[in-house]
């Protein structure tokens, strides 16, 4: 008993220190957050930046990569993780206001139409069978909570769709 509370007790411990080390962190990565009447804001534009997409590679000794949705054999899934150049920057950046300890374990980053389509009604249908008696608009309104909802249409686009989205975790030295 001694032991697990020891273990809880470092957890929160080491969560606070990373947090405190890490505030900084928070600003640069902002998501989009609720108007004041608690409604979701409208989307906001979108304008193409000439940014190229880049690969992520084991380059970084602090950076691991594990694209999850080609693991798991989603089609059209890609075998490596590509973000925007920016995103590139962002992620160095963070990596330098993390403890040496720490690195950043990446799942996802640009995904094709296809996928993210393939993610939309995966995650909508498992939420049919949680909730069997909500309405369509219902199930829309809860899944797109989760996932972006795919659209063709430039001004709305998901933003993994754009490169400009990632999805990771932190992770310890040897990812």
């Amino acid at each position: 008993m001694i032991e697990r509370y020891d273990t809880i007790h470092f957890k929160k411990l080491n969560y606070q220190i990373i947090k405190r080390r890490c505030s900084s962190i928070v600003n640069l990565f902002q998501p989009i957050g609720t108007a004041s009447n608690g409604n979701s804001p409208e989307s906001p534009s979108v304008s193409e930046s000439q940014e190229p997409l880049i690969q992520i590679t084991a380059a970084h000794k602090r950076i691991f990569i594990e694209p999850i949705y080609y693991q798991q054999k989603i089609p059209n899934s890609l075998r490596a993780i590509y973000v925007r150049a920016g995103v590139v920057e962002r992620l160095q950046h963070a990596l330098t206001l993390l403890p040496k300890e720490y690195s950043l374990l990446l799942y996802d980053g640009y995904r094709p139409f296809q996928v993210q389509q393939y993610l939309f009604n995966y995650f909508s249908q498992q939420l049919a069978h949680i909730m069997p008696h909500a309405t369509e608009q219902e199930l829309l309104h809860v899944t797109k909570k989760y996932v972006a909802m795919p659209s063709a249409d430039a001004a709305h686009l998901a933003p993994h769709l754009t490169g400009g989205a990632i999805d990771l975790t932190l992770a310890d030295r040897q990812g």
